[in-house]
């Protein structure tokens, strides 16, 4: 193997090489939402060590996305908690009357109306923020569930030039199967092709 690390697409565990101070594992992560890869990298003395190191650095990339996910998630309650409120208790009875004509009239503007009044947010905003965070969750889960397949197998050749086939072999059957990427069902995928 050259002396040079290779980056490997997601659909592959990690490139290995030799390295003067033992074997380097590198992983590149990228999402493709134009945030750019996420590089975890690795070096011991050993193939299993290299990837054990990769592995824990990975795990503690998950705990800190997990962390992140919370954080953003209590946000999110709190900013529904706060949109729940009931209009504005001081509503007159005239302000009721006018709000009941407006709906009949026109549902859809008077909803959105009140809607950015109660949340600062058009309903389009909250569409796509609620979106953006759905697609983080996606990602996050699949970045996890190949992480645990690689670790629990280590017969799975993840390196050199079959890699990228075994990694691209393994998604099409997933695909075949019409199966979300999972630890079982990359399990599943692997024992049938092999």
């Amino acid at each position: 193997m050259d002396n040079q690390q290779q980056e490997l697409p997601l659909e592959t565990a990690a490139a290995i090489e030799a390295a003067p101070q033992g074997v380097a594992v590198r992983r590149v992560v990228d999402l493709g939402d134009g945030a750019g890869p996420e590089v975890f990298e690795a070096t011991a003395p050993t193939r299993e060590e290299a990837l054990d190191i990769l592995a824990d650095k990975q795990a503690e990339a998950k705990l800190n996305a997990s962390k992140k996910i919370r954080e953003q998630e209590a946000e999110l309650r709190d900013l529904r908690a706060r949109t729940s409120e009931p209009l504005d208790p001081k509503s007159t009875a005239d302000e009721e009357y006018v709000l009941a004509q407006e709906f009949s009239k026109m549902p859809k503007a008077t909803f959105r109306k009140m809607f950015e009044e109660m949340t600062g947010m058009k309903p389009e905003e909250f569409q796509t923020m609620k979106q953006a965070a759905q697609a983080y969750q996606a990602a996050t889960a699949t970045t996890e569930a190949i992480s645990t397949f690689v670790s629990m197998h280590p017969d799975y050749e993840d390196a050199g030039p079959i890699g990228d086939k075994n990694g691209t072999a393994m998604k099409k059957k997933l695909d075949e199967l019409k199966l979300p990427v999972t630890p079982e069902n990359l399990h599943r995928a692997y024992s049938i092709l092999r």
